[in-house]
């Protein structure tokens, strides 16, 4: 995107990306006067909301240039959610023989190896839920950088959005 005085606009697109349940996951601003200021975000969003979040955040100011990938994640998904099951398993089989096991020496070592699994079944959990966000939430880079023509060859800016919006 391109602006005029790019540390301006910085909070149009935080409140946009807020107005679509979304997080700022990383940000940073570099450079200063006019030309060489810059602005790098990575945004989550829903990913229900993707497409009306992107029209809204390039409708604030000119689009230079727009990338868009996709990543299939189906196996990484199910294989995650695989080892979560077989983990569930090995900690529900070892929690059964801890309870018919009656000798101590046994037991210590049925705890021991529980405790192993319960931690591998955590780390499993965490493992799927991080699957589960990758596919609720789309991973949005945003670069702004300053651009005093954009403004002066009436391409459109973050301040002209805003107006519009105002009349609306």
């Amino acid at each position: 995107y391109a602006v005029p005085r790019t540390p301006a606009y910085l909070d149009d697109v935080i409140s946009t990306t807020d107005r679509f349940n979304g997080f700022v996951e990383s940000s940073s601003v570099s450079g200063g006067d006019g030309g060489n200021a810059a602005a790098n975000f990575t945004l989550r969003l829903p990913s229900d909301q993707y497409q009306e979040a992107l029209a809204a955040l390039s409708g604030l100011a000119h689009v230079r240039e727009r990338t868009q990938a996709t990543q299939d994640i189906t196996d990484s998904y199910e294989r995650a959610a695989d080892r979560l099951k077989s983990a569930r398993a090995e900690s529900n089989r070892l929690r059964a023989k801890l309870a018919a096991t009656t000798d101590e020496t046994q037991a210590k070592i049925v705890r021991s190896r529980l405790r192993r699994a319960e931690a591998s079944e955590s780390a499993r959990r965490r493992e799927m839920q991080a699957m589960r966000n990758r596919v609720t939430n789309v991973t949005l880079g945003l670069t702004i950088v300053a651009d005093e023509t954009a403004e002066i060859a009436d391409q459109g800016t973050i301040a002209k959005a805003l107006d519009k919006a105002g009349e609306i």
